[in-house]
């Protein structure tokens, strides 16, 4: 069923391109315990502009998404900002149909972190179409590569490609499997290779091997002597855009990749999936960062 969205033009005299946020997000309002949250993210229209959205299941994850960065923003919310219409009516007209909570935790992050005094900073609508468009499992994946990435300490290097390949992340195939949380019925190869393909094809990983025998994996980027040779192997390559999605993720919106370790504390409420167990590469020699791979 169609949104029916009315507007009157007597009332309201804006530029059509900023009214489709506030037209989706006052009927959120009606979802979010307190309406004044929905006028503070999204500006003053928001009490002007009306909305027949019959759908109650998207009311209801839009409105979660809302709840989350109101969380997230705190004390901020009392402070004169809103978010781009390009971002509200891209996330609250997409992100609406999102029911799994780390997605909307990502929502979150983005919502709360396009928030500026006039409202003209759409660079998040790029990463609301990103997320909109993968499937949660792709997500979840996400999430684990770059929690663990930003174990590996603080560095102005992230926005390097030689550096980020520095931090090459392995983790046994069946720890990296549990955070998919695929369905049951599908080979955990074929769905950590699916996974990967997606983010892969989205540039938010640069390179990626699934490989049953280790040697696939090490050979092309080096092994320390006295390493054990682990079977069942995933090989991950982070990129820039996969660090700046995991900025924004958490409501960091100055892109300084260099910030990627402070959303180790995640902020979500539910915190994100992680690996149970990974390795990075550090200059030729794979270093444990976690549990050892044995």
């Amino acid at each position: 069923m169609h949104s029916v969205l009315r507007m009157s033009q007597k009332e309201v005299n804006v530029d059509p391109a900023l009214t489709g946020g506030m037209v989706v997000a006052k009927a959120v309002g009606k979802e979010v315990s307190d309406t004044k949250v929905l006028t503070r993210l999204f500006g003053p229209l928001a009490d002007e502009v009306g909305a027949n959205w019959s759908e109650a299941y998207r009311r209801h994850n839009a409105a979660k998404v809302a709840r989350k960065a109101a969380k997230r923003l705190g004390s901020q919310l009392d402070q004169p900002a809103v978010v781009n219409a390009r971002v509200a009516y891209r996330l609250l007209q997409d992100g609406s149909f999102i029911n799994d909570d780390v997605m909307q935790e990502y929502l979150a992050g983005l919502l709360a972190g396009s928030r500026t005094q006039a409202g003209d900073d759409d660079r998040a609508s790029y990463y609301v179409d990103l997320v909109a468009r993968l499937p949660f499992s792709q997500i979840r994946l996400h999430h684990a590569v770059y929690a663990a990435l930003g174990t590996s300490g603080a560095s102005d290097d992230y926005g390097e490609s030689t550096y980020l390949q520095l931090r090459t992340l392995f983790a046994p195939l069946p720890s990296a499997a549990e955070v998919l949380q695929h369905p049951t019925d599908i080979d955990p190869v074929n769905a950590l290779g699916e996974a990967l393909t997606g983010l892969a094809r989205e540039g938010l990983i640069s390179d990626f091997t699934v490989a049953e025998r280790a040697r696939f994996v090490y050979q092309p980027y080096g092994r320390a002597a006295d390493d054990p040779v682990v079977d069942n192997l995933v090989m991950i390559v982070p990129s820039q855009v996969g660090c700046m999605l995991a900025l924004w993720s958490h409501g960091i919106r100055d892109a300084d990749v260099g910030r990627l370790p402070e959303t180790v504390e995640c902020n979500f409420d539910t915190p994100g999936p992680i690996f149970a167990e990974w390795r990075f590469k550090h200059g030729g020699v794979i270093t444990g960062l976690a549990k050892p791979l044995i």
